[in-house]
């Protein structure tokens, strides 16, 4: 059982008529609880067996409208959970630590043609601390704890309406991600399980000029290949 209560305040702060600071906090009060069981029904040793948490975290970042329509902007961002693995995995003889990350996050936003269409460019940095990782095939349920997760890479996204029926969107993402520290030495440096490189999205939708707003459309997406 996992129960989060959380308290988030957020503010944004006009400077100037072009910059303005952003921000926020959070609070969370996190409770983790388990018990196990054998065949026969008899409570295995050490549970039931609980954990709470109070990780607090934040963002601080700045929006920059350089240009009508266009905005640059920074981040960076602190999160934790205590989903660091399947939950079924976890014992009393695990750490029992919360996942911590940090997001660093830059680009710029272009909306034009009297707001038919928008673009975005965004370049990221994400780092995981005490992140569950398999060890051997998947399935087999043997996890080790990886020190850190580090990831980076770019996104370019667009959209696109013609008229007022239709829309074109798009995405692709490109990322490389990498365990460090892993308590396994044999693992540092390599791809963690199930990351692609490449991620991409396309569709397209139709809105019908009825009083009520239909729409439809479809979708198509590419990713990339995974390791095991």
């Amino acid at each position: 059982r996992l129960d989060t209560i959380a308290l988030s305040l957020e503010n944004r702060l006009k400077i100037t008529r072009n910059f303005a600071l952003v921000g926020g906090v959070r609070v969370d009060g996190i409770e983790l609880a388990r018990n196990a069981f054998n065949v026969d029904g008899s409570v295995r040793p050490n549970y039931p067996f609980s954990k709470t948490f109070t990780p607090v975290t934040g963002r601080i970042g700045y929006t920059f409208e350089a240009l009508p329509g266009l905005t640059f902007y920074s981040q960076y961002a602190t999160a934790a959970d205590a989903a660091v693995a399947n939950i079924f995995n976890i014992s009393p003889t695990r750490p029992q630590e919360l996942t911590t990350s940090r997001t660093t996050e830059t680009g710029v936003k272009q909306s034009l043609w009297g707001g038919r269409a928008e673009w975005t460019l965004s370049l990221f940095d994400i780092e995981r601390r005490n992140v569950y990782s398999p060890l051997g095939p998947p399935g087999a349920g043997i996890v080790e704890v990886a020190g850190k997760v580090k990831s980076k890479g770019v996104e370019v996204a667009g959209a696109v309406r013609p008229d007022d029926h239709w829309k074109l969107w798009g995405n692709v993402a490109w990322v490389d991600a990498r365990l460090e520290d892993f308590s396994t030495d044999t693992f540092s440096g390599n791809r963690p399980p199930n990351v692609p490189h490449v991620v991409a999205n396309a569709g397209v939708s139709y809105r019908f000029g009825t009083p009520w707003p239909v729409e439809v459309g479809g979708s198509v997406r590419h990713v990339g290949d995974r390791a095991t």
